[in-house]
């Protein structure tokens, strides 16, 4: 069969031609830009980059690596060390964390006046730079507080404390170093997850929600590599003294490697921050007329009226039963933290599986943000994904107090909490990306760093409810259960305002792809 040729015209064949050479102009210049795709919430997909924008990237989550890293390692070294000093006494590690988040609550609502009136890449070099200088003095004054009688000599049995002056100075010195090294920490990570993450995704929810994704697989892996790396030099200079009845070396070894890891992280994480502010110009586009201006302008400076202002302003916003409800979670023992971490080794949890645990805890949140931008495109609704998220994860919770309300041994508690509570993460975490995307994309560039602000410190107060409670209620560990009642209560507080908050949202109609 003879091919049926079709001829153009000389002019056909010029005009198509030079649409060719268009479209493939086109393609080539748009090439390492994004794209114009929409995701299943109507928002542009995730972009195609450039080298140049992909290297800036891996630079943010290695310097969120850096900083996180250094976090939980002494989040984790401070329970560890205090309950090494002074045995079955909770007293002073109740006290010393009811200071920070105490001081912290109304430090947040200037850091977060602070974060909105200061040139981002200013912020977060002044952030890092002042928090690790903190954490190297707190290091120093720990040494001292072993030098001046913090050391129990006797072991693990003594409960009374003698307090002397050198011993106050040297806590208190402790202490101070220690909020300030909080504040800056969580002012950097407010920046960088509240603020950056916005601008970079420039609009790609699906994108955005991949950066929170990896953000937030890094913090969990932190949890795990952070105490692990503090537990493994702890047991390598146990090993190396074990005989000769000096532990005050021992502790002086395991907390200088906190010193040393920030040291050298300091000027790695101002490198790898720089190139990311260097990669996206519009880092540098910060509103210049901010609410936090204003409010500076009419002389609103005192401590009182930036508090009132913000509280104000927060109370207005629409996201904030969404925030409220998410700051519920805090005031809870249920979280692998400092006074869980003291109940366990009091109930004779070996500290491998304490670490342990916080490890297979990562590793299930870890899955919780795998499994949250899945849940989100099949409900076509981050609230609803956040929702379902957080009714799981009251499930967990419960389980755990009904066990501590039955006649069971300290040890059974102690494990089926260890398994409740890991397990718990998979939709914590979910649930945690949820109100974190919340709090990007319901919140005007101008009010960032006030909103986000009051809702640090709502969570810094709710932790100080919950070591008020320790203080008032559970000074001695067999008392721990009644935390853990309290905890239950709060975290169903929180399921209902968030059910509450979801009913009023506006959102796109429920609808299954």
């Amino acid at each position: 069969m003879e091919p049926n040729f079709v001829s153009y015209s000389d002019e056909e064949v010029s005009e198509t031609a030079e649409l060719f050479a268009r479209t493939e102009d086109g393609v080539e210049a748009n090439e390492g830009k994004e794209g114009d795709t929409c995701d299943a919430d109507g928002g542009k997909s995730a972009p195609i980059q450039s080298v140049a924008e992909r290297s800036a990237i891996n630079n943010l989550y290695f310097a969120h690596f850096l900083q996180t890293f250094a976090d939980r390692m002494w989040q984790f070294a401070i329970p560890y060390l205090f309950f090494k000093l002074w045995g079955n006494n909770m007293l002073p590690q109740s006290f010393f964390c009811l200071c920070i988040y105490s001081t912290c609550f109304f430090g947040m609502f200037g850091m977060g006046v602070w974060m909105d009136t200061t040139p981002r890449l200013k912020l977060l070099n002044i952030t890092i730079g002042v928090g690790c200088l903190s954490i190297l003095a707190s290091v120093f004054f720990f040494w001292m507080l072993l030098e001046t009688g913090g050391h129990n000599d006797k072991g693990n049995d003594k409960e009374d404390l003698q307090l002397t002056l050198p011993l106050a100075i040297s806590f208190a010195g402790l202490l101070i170093t220690a909020i300030v090294a909080e504040l800056m920490a969580r002012t950097g990570t407010m920046a960088v997850e509240r603020d950056w993450v916005v601008v970079i995704a420039d609009g790609n929810k699906d994108y955005q929600t991949q950066l929170n994704g990896w953000m937030r697989r890094i913090d969990l892996c932190c949890k795990l590599g952070g105490p692990l790396f503090f537990v493994l030099i702890e047991y390598i200079v146990e090993k190396i003294y074990s005989g000769d009845g000096n532990n005050h070396d021992q502790f002086k070894i395991a907390s200088a490697s906190v010193a040393i890891y920030n040291l050298i992280g300091w000027p790695l994480q101002l490198n790898a921050i720089r190139k990311v502010y260097n990669a996206f110009p519009a880092l540098s586009n910060k509103v210049m007329k901010t609410e936090a201006e204003m409010l500076l302008e009419k002389g609103r400076t005192a401590p009182h009226q930036i508090l009132y202002d913000g509280a104000s302003a927060y109370w207005h916003h629409p996201i904030r039963n969404a925030s409220i409800a998410y700051c519920q979670l805090w005031m809870t023992v249920l979280d692998n933290g400092t006074l869980m971490t003291a109940y366990l080794l009091w109930t004779d949890v070996h500290i491998l599986a304490n670490v342990g645990s916080r490890g297979i805890g990562a590793m299930f949140g870890i899955l919780g943000t795998f499994i949250f931008p899945h849940l989100r495109k099949r409900l076509n609704s981050g609230e609803r994904a956040g929702l379902y998220s957080l009714f799981a994860f009251l499930a967990f919770i419960i389980t755990v107090v009904i066990f501590f309300l039955l006649p069971f041994s300290a040890s059974t508690k102690s494990y089926v909490m260890i398994v409740m509570v890991v397990m718990s993460r998979t939709p914590l975490w979910s649930f945690d990306l949820s109100i974190q995307q919340i709090l990007q994309e319901r919140i005007a560039e101008d009010q960032r760093g006030v909103i986000n602000g009051v809702h640090g410190a709502l969570c810094q107060l709710e932790l100080m409810f919950m070591y008020v409670m320790a203080l008032i209620f559970a000074q001695k560990y067999d008392q721990f259960p009644i935390l853990v009642f309290v905890s239950g209560l709060s975290v169903s507080f929180a399921a209902v305002l968030f059910w509450y908050w979801k009913k009023t949202v506006n959102e796109p109609e429920f609808s299954i792809a």
